[in-house]
């Protein structure tokens, strides 16, 4: 395929080193991966949580009830809970290793979504941060 021919081409800085072009439609994949996968991940616990309100109605004690009711279900909560304060920690280490900007996004959209979201969303972010030069 010659230069200019594909769809990505606009989005692609031209250089002559094809190793750099791959380099570069990784990079714009991967970017697309992340956001894709935090869009997901905002628009399906959200679809659940306002199927579950529908059903019971504003009784937020009730979703505390049920994911504790069964082993499968404190086992499943609790190891959720545990990933989502680590990786928390991880991305404020992170943050001063290495600045993301806009980090307090994932960091906000981890209580409003969920850490489906949290964790794409800051990966996506991280990726344009790597892309840029060190200050």
């Amino acid at each position: 395929m010659a230069w200019g021919s594909g769809i990505l081409t606009p989005y692609l800085r031209r250089t002559d080193s094809a190793a750099c072009v791959a380099r570069q439609y990784i990079h714009l994949m991967m970017k697309t991966l992340w956001a894709s996968l935090a869009v997901v991940g905002a628009v399906v616990p959200w679809t659940l949580s306002y199927l579950f309100f529908q059903q019971y109605g504003w009784h937020f004690e009730l979703i505390f009830v049920q994911a504790f009711s069964t082993l499968g279900g404190v086992f499943l909560s609790l190891d959720l809970l545990l990933a989502a304060s680590a990786f928390c920690l991880y991305m404020i280490s992170e943050q001063s290793k290495r600045p993301v900007k806009h980090f307090w996004v994932p960091l906000v959209g981890m209580f409003a979504f969920g850490t489906c979201f949290a964790v794409p969303a800051w990966l996506w972010l991280r990726e344009s941060a790597l892309r840029e030069p060190s200050t």
